[in-house]
């Protein structure tokens, strides 16, 4: 009876592991985005600059150029609406 209730509770947890958060700039999640994964922020904002300005950031710049938007109002839209 205790074999199969930790086997049920180990199963459980394992199937029920919820997103991780990113972790930061360094994230493999930002630097190897998988197709369903996006990203972008507001054009000619700092950190706009700071992306296009980093060489080591190059490959994550050009993979959220298709996803930047003119406003901060179009970001939060973007975000509301997925």
């Amino acid at each position: 009876m205790v074999a199969s209730y930790t086997a049920n509770l180990a199963a459980f947890l394992v199937l029920d592991q919820p997103e991780k958060g990113l972790t930061g700039i360094t994230d493999p999640r930002l630097r190897n985005p998988s197709a369903n994964f996006s990203f972008g922020t507001v054009l000619n904002s700092n950190v706009y600059q700071y992306f296009k300005r980093h060489v080591e950031l190059s490959t994550m710049f050009r993979k959220m150029e298709a996803h930047n938007v003119e406003k901060v109002s179009d970001a939060l839209s973007s975000l509301i609406n997925g």
